[in-house]
């Protein structure tokens, strides 16, 4: 599975290796899920992704405690302390953090070039910068060539209608956030965007549109709402 952002990849990898592989979804290794899509025609039509509003998904990178963007982390080639494991994250945390504009300009567009690039990393910080018609693209690309779309904002429903065309049964850790920016954060509570003084990552957002696109024509096929959700879609432990 290509997941373009996700709560739980080892779950959804191994759930879908052991169900949903073959001609339904291309369930690729997510040892590094964080990677550009690659050869988009080899996946087309077999690729599923979570997608957030752009300008929340840059408040939860920039709030959670360990990430790549703060000061004399930004190249991980020049940053010795910045090695992989452990290690760099002790570093990572030790280190300032960045201005929370200089961060948005950085994590603009990092969902369209995920959907676009052949190779590289969104949270690159280096990597190139996108367009808007990059984002038109990749706006294509999720309308055309995804199965399945998710919106992290609409979670619980999202995971609802992927079983309602997949099968297989609900499982409780679906429903968890397993990894909240900080503590008392929940999944239903939105950032204030404020913080970004007006910032607004257009690029991204072209992206997200079609997403919501896709999303509410599924439900809508599917039949998917909040009560059937609640009847159809009861976790087991």
């Amino acid at each position: 599975v290509q997941l373009q952002g996700q709560k739980n990849a080892w779950q959804l990898q191994s759930l879908c290796i052991g169900t949903w592989c073959s001609d339904k979804l291309a369930c690729d290794s997510v040892d590094d899920p964080h990677q550009a899509i690659g050869n988009y025609t080899a996946s087309k039509g077999k690729l599923m992704g979570f997608f957030r509003d752009p300008d929340q998904r840059i408040l939860s990178g920039y709030h959670r405690l360990v990430n790549t963007f703060t000061e004399g982390c930004f190249n991980w080639n020049e940053a010795p302390d910045c090695a992989s494991g452990v290690q760099s994250w002790m570093a990572i945390q030790r280190g300032p953090r960045q201005p929370i504009l200089e961060f948005a300009d950085l994590w603009k567009g990092g969902m369209t070039f995920q959907l676009t690039a052949a190779t590289g990393s969104p949270l690159d910080v280096i990597r190139p910068r996108v367009t808007l018609d990059d984002a038109r693209e990749a706006a294509r690309r999720v309308k055309e060539g995804f199965a399945f779309v998710g919106i992290t904002e609409e979670w619980d429903l999202s995971i609802c209608l992927f079983h309602k065309m997949f099968g297989g049964r609900c499982q409780a850790i679906e429903f968890e956030d397993t990894r909240p920016s900080f503590s008392g954060k929940t999944s239903d509570t939105e950032y204030n965007t404020s913080e970004l003084m007006g910032f607004h990552d257009d690029i991204d957002a072209v992206v997200y549109d079609a997403a919501l696109q896709v999303f509410k024509a599924h439900l809508i096929a599917y039949n998917v709402t909040y009560e059937s959700c609640r009847s159809s879609c009861v976790p087991t432990y």
